[in-house]
């Protein structure tokens, strides 16, 4: 239990970060990433070049914005905030890219523009109704994937772990006169890996009853009302994002006060 407060509380206290700019084909898109902190070398490089007095905030702890663009097929820089054009020439010269190719990049860069769908305050965990994936290859577009996003049931939702007692006591009425031995215990339930229809049906979840020994003779009854609860809700709030239909949150925790009505 005290794992599960700690993550949620952890995770509570994380930033959503501001992402780069980049052009393809004209079209400026958000970039969901910092694509220069893939190399320490070049980044430290371009940190150590950039004014020390820059502003930056806590969405954006490096004070700088890189705009790209896809050219050739390659993931090309066009600037750094504050950072002349003839430096940046020069910080990849003496670090042997070209450039000024981002041939160093390896993996899946995300690139967004449109209404936010989803979104989580911590890093780039956010979903736009226009996704574009970008599979990259030592700093070439190998591959690319277009994802439109939207709400597909707009309805409940809790966003991880919620302390709203009032919504979880109308949402999961569970009754303690049913659980005379339960007077005074606060639980935790955990609901995992919930999975949802189209419509916003409950269809699947790991339910968890933290704070209550499974030897009690009711945990079962008490685990399978407050499951059946969960079906009932209708319908929670669904999304379509990246070609998966999901809820808002596909875990949340929330705490059931067992005191005398």
């Amino acid at each position: 239990m005290f794992a599960l407060l700690l993550i949620s509380t952890l995770s509570a206290g994380a930033t959503g970060q501001d992402g780069d700019i980049i052009y393809i084909d004209g079209v400026e898109w958000q970039l969901l990433g910092k694509p220069l902190c893939q190399d320490s070398v070049i980044y430290k490089q371009v940190l150590a070049a950039l004014p020390q007095d820059r502003n930056w905030t806590t969405a954006n702890w490096d004070g700088y914005t890189a705009v790209w663009s896809i050219k050739d097929n390659k993931l090309v820089l066009e600037s750094v905030s504050n950072l002349s054009q003839d430096k940046l020439i020069s910080i990849f010269q003496n670090t042997g890219y070209e450039p000024l190719v981002a041939s160093w990049y390896n993996g899946t860069i995300r690139v967004a523009k449109g209404k936010c769908i989803y979104y989580v305050h911590s890093g780039f965990m956010r979903n736009y109704e226009a996704e574009l994936h970008l599979e990259i290859v030592n700093g070439e577009v190998v591959d690319k994937t277009l994802y439109n996003n939207k709400i597909l049931a707009d309805g409940f939702a809790i966003t991880g772990r919620t302390n709203n007692n009032d919504l979880t006591k109308k949402l999961f009425p569970v009754d303690p006169n049913k659980y005379p031995e339960l007077k005074g215990v606060k639980i935790v339930v955990s609901i995992e890996d919930i999975k949802v229809d189209a419509e916003g049906n409950l269809i699947d979840c790991n339910l968890g009853v933290h704070g209550v020994d499974k030897s009690y003779a009711k945990y079962q009854q008490l685990e399978d009302e407050i499951n059946n609860m969960a079906k009932a809700i209708k319908p929670w709030r669904t999304l379509l994002i990246n070609g998966e239909i999901r809820p808002e949150n596909k875990n949340i925790i929330f705490k059931i006060d067992f005191d005398e009505k």
